[in-house]
């Protein structure tokens, strides 16, 4: 798995602050779907959603208001000739914050499962839960590349 920010004369992945006079990044995610888990499951991967943090202050302050800013749809179109799936977006880096990525087996609008926007809805719904709902509803979440304006 990898996440990057790069302003066109420095990189950042995860973990990492890129910090930028620029006004724009390009933000580029990259992951692997093996053929099967652990388990001998297929795991699948429906959609990944790039989620932008961004501080009200002039450095990596609080408040930080998290969004959605960026969906994609996991499907052949997205999967490089190295079995990658591959998407990049362009975006503007004027507030300071952070960038992840969350992606999901889960479609938009699985009653139940999540909202129209893909969302996850509460756990509670699901209840009792069980091994198979456990397996049929897989996340994943990125560690943060942080954005610093200078």
């Amino acid at each position: 798995f990898a996440l990057e920010i790069d302003d066109g004369a420095r990189t950042a992945s995860m973990g990492q602050e890129l910090s930028t006079a620029r006004d724009s990044v390009d933000v580029l995610v990259r992951f692997h779907v093996p053929e099967r888990s652990a388990l001998g499951d297929i795991p699948s991967v429906h959609h990944v959603d790039l989620v932008r943090g961004v501080s009200s202050g002039a450095g990596l302050t609080l408040p930080v208001i998290a969004s959605v800013v960026a969906t994609s749809d996991v499907d052949a179109s997205s999967k490089r000739p190295d079995g990658w799936h591959e998407f990049a977006w362009r975006l503007p880096a004027s507030h300071p914050g952070f960038f992840r990525i969350r992606g999901s087996s889960m479609a938009r609008g699985v009653p139940g499962w999540t909202d129209s926007l893909g969302n996850p809805l509460c756990d509670e719904l699901q209840y009792p839960n069980d091994d198979a709902k456990a397996r049929s509803s897989l996340w994943f979440y990125s560690n943060p590349v942080f954005l610093r304006r200078r």
